[in-house]
Parts: structure tokens; sequence; C-alpha cells
């Protein structure tokens, strides 16, 4: 059975009242999917004004531009495309470099022949006694451009996104045994693809701590096979503070390209070296290669959360606040978010030698007996993850062992033991 990844565009193809409303919403979110009648409906309150179907194609075209921007999944869902505006459609998602996929819908051949006659407005023919969509050859082969699922003999599932909400139940749900947990990889793509493997082999769900970019010579590349494990609902990661460096540089070279008077007088974020690595990748890029690597690094940060909480666990990139067990909103503010990237620091001494701020863990303390926070970030030694047990009880991992900076990737495996998550043991890569 075939999956539809998340970040992907999918056309719903078929004549009106063949069920094509009904799969996209019994298959698919609603926000992922963009409605003609219901485009119709919010511009005029009429979804059978067909003449203005020329203003309703440009904007199904904005919004499918727009959201395979942001990182989403778009499925249209507007009664008998013709091969123009499958197309058009189509040329954005290829602009992006998306899977592509047409959803063929059809309704028996007894509703179909009443449908059939000179005045229904649905596009059939008939042949060999026989009713076929309008142009379905050229359909099921995907116009030369599209992979085709036939719902009429073909079954399929949909992957969906990790929600904050419980997420032990849905690890249990998709068959998973645990978590294969990842700390920081900083371009060390050989690293990643081995720890890929590992997680495969234990039949565990890949949980990346942040910092993929960066230091290493193989951040486009990391982005890319991280990219495949999320949107195939196989991983998920939190947010570094390099993707967010990473982020608000190409947001402000995007600004400065499209929209200058938009940050006139304002400074570019400042580059470290580190940050340099990635961004030399991408600007040896041609224009399409850096459009759809924008758009899977989009992707990748759209899914991603600052936290997550699982069971016992909570997993972020720099340290936690014991009100964060609470939050499972994809995004933290303020101090959270602060704590979230950068950790817990001691803003009242200078900084280190090496220019980093002087780092304090009195959030280890604040942990509550019987939880586990794993972090990346901080590089506590390069042999082997850190572990550090607070006085109310709980107790910090810390993952980073120094990966594209003298020292290697480490993961560890939290899998179900009598129905509970434990941290089973360490590995290099």
């Amino acid at each position: 059975m075939r999956k539809i990844p998340l970040h992907s565009l999918i056309l719903v193809v078929g004549p009106a009242g063949s069920g094509k409303t009904t799969l996209s919403k019994t298959k698919f979110e609603d926000y992922e999917v963009i409605s003609s009648d219901d485009m119709r409906m919010s511009l005029i309150g009429d979804k059978y004004r067909h003449e203005i179907n020329y203003l309703v194609e440009n904007e199904v075209s904005r919004l499918i531009d727009l959201k395979l921007k942001l990182g989403e999944r778009v499925v249209v869902d507007s009664s008998n495309l013709t091969a123009r505006e499958r197309l058009r459609y189509v040329e954005i998602g290829d602009t992006y470099g998306v899977p592509i996929y047409y959803i063929i819908v059809n309704r028996s051949n007894e509703d179909k022949e009443k449908s059939s006659g000179k005045n229904s407005p649905s596009s059939y023919i008939r042949k060999n006694d026989q009713f076929f969509i309008d142009n379905e050859e050229d359909i099921l082969r995907g116009d030369g451009r599209a992979s085709v699922i036939d719902s009429r003999i073909e079954q399929f599932s949909v992957v969906k996104k990790f929600n904050g909400e419980n997420v032990l139940s849905q690890l249990k749900a998709r068959g998973f045994h645990g978590m294969t947990v990842a700390g920081d990889i900083h371009g060390n793509l050989e690293s990643l693809k081995n720890t890929i493997e590992w997680a495969q082999t234990r039949r565990c769900l890949l949980l990346q701590l942040g910092d993929i970019v960066d230091y290493g010579p193989k951040s486009v590349e990391c982005v890319d096979l991280m990219y495949d494990r999320v949107t195939r609902g196989l991983g998920i990661m939190v947010i570094g503070n390099h993707e967010k460096k990473i982020e608000r540089w190409l947001t402000y070279q995007n600004l400065l390209r499209d929209d200058p008077n938009s940050v006139a007088g304002k400074k570019p974020p400042s580059l470290s070296e580190g940050n340099m690595a990635t961004v030399r990748q991408i600007e040896a890029m041609t224009s399409y290669d850096r459009k759809k690597f924008e758009s899977r690094f989009s992707a990748l940060m759209n899914l991603a959360r600052h936290h997550w909480i699982i069971g016992n666990f909570l997993f972020t990139h720099g340290a936690a606040d014991v009100d964060m067990w609470k939050m499972t909103g994809s995004r933290l503010s303020s101090k959270f978010e602060s704590l979230a990237l950068f950790g817990e620091v001691d803003r009242n001494s200078p900084k280190k030698e090496n220019g980093y701020p002087n780092r304090v863990y009195n959030w280890v303390d604040r942990i509550p007996l019987g939880k586990t926070v794993v972090v990346g970030h901080d590089i506590r030694g390069t042999f082997k993850p850190k572990i550090s047990n607070g006085v109310r009880g709980g107790n910090a991992v810390f993952m980073d062992t120094g990966s594209s900076k003298g020292g290697h990737l480490s993961t560890a495996d939290i899998v179900f033991v009598s129905d509970e998550l434990k941290l089973q043991n360490f590995n290099w890569h």
C-alpha cells in the first residue's frame, strides 16, 4: 500500500458528485484541502458561479504556492480539472520538488450511466458500455508528471503529523518499538545515515535533537535526509539554535531580494564560521535547487517543535523548565524559547575565551522526580553522553558529543519495556 508523505501536492481527479470531497475530508486534514466550491462560497457566497473560475484558479494557484513554500501538504478538490489546470498546478509542485499525486475518484457504472446524458454536468465518456472520466487515459499516465493512485482499484494511506498531545499513544499506534534519539549532527552525513539504519533495524522512530546544520561539510544533504524521514512519518525533530540562525538568514536574504525596503537599515544576521559552512553550500546552488532546498528546510522547521513530551521524557535542544511539562504547543515563547534553543546561561558573567556564554545547570535540579530531560547543544564530553541527576529526583541526559567538532555522533535507544519507555543504551555512529 502506498503512503502519501507530508509536504506533497495531491490533485483529487473526478467529476462532480464522484465522491472527491468525501475522500478529501476523510483522508486528509481540513486545512490541507483547497476546494474550488468552498472558494467560490468564501468569495461570493455561491458555489455554482462558474463564470469566475479563472479567478478561482488564480487563487488556488496562489494558495498552492504559499502552502508548499511553508512546508505543508496541499490537496486540491476541484471538479473536472482540465489538462491545462492540472499542469498549471503540477508546475508549482515541480518548482518546489515535492511529490505529486493524482488520486482518481469515480462512482459505480450504475451511477455514472444516470449522469452521462447530454444535459449532465459530469464529464463521463462512454466506451464499449463502460463510462470513463474525460481524458482518463492521460490522467492514468499522470500526464507524464505525477504518480497516479486509482482509488477504484487501489488502497492508499496518508502520513499524519505527530501532534503534541499524547505522543506515546501515537508511537504505539504506528507500530514503533521506541525511539532512537540522536544528538547534534552538524553536517555529518555518514553518521546520520548510520543512525537512520540503526533506527530502522530496531523499528524505532528517529528523534533528532536539533542542530543538523553547520560546521560539517554536508549540511544540505543532512537536511534532505532528515526531511525524507520526517515527511514519511519515520522521524521527528526539535529546533536547534543553528536551524534558527539559518532560518533568519534565509528570511533576510529573501526579503532583500523581493522587498528590499522592508530590510532597509537593518543589519543581516551575524554569521559564525560554523554557520558559513551551510551558507556557502546554499549560495553555490542553482536557483532551482535553492528553491527546492528552502522549501524542504521550511517543511522541516514547520514540522519540528521546540520540545516534545513523550511519556516521562521531555526532549529539547538546550534546556528545560518545569513548566514546559505542561506545554504541548509546537512553539515556546519568551524565556522558555530561550531555554529550549540556548540552554541556561549566566548573563552576569563574562563570556568564555571561545566566545560562548557561561552555561549553568540549575535547571537540572528543577526536573521533577521520575522525569528525564534529554538535550543536545552542550558538549559535556566527547566519549559518551553525560547523565546528570537533579536534587528533586529527575535527571538530564546531554547527548551532544561533538559531531563535526572533533567528537562523534551519539544516539540513545529509548524503547518500550513493559509498556513504558526506558533508556536502554548509548551508541556511537
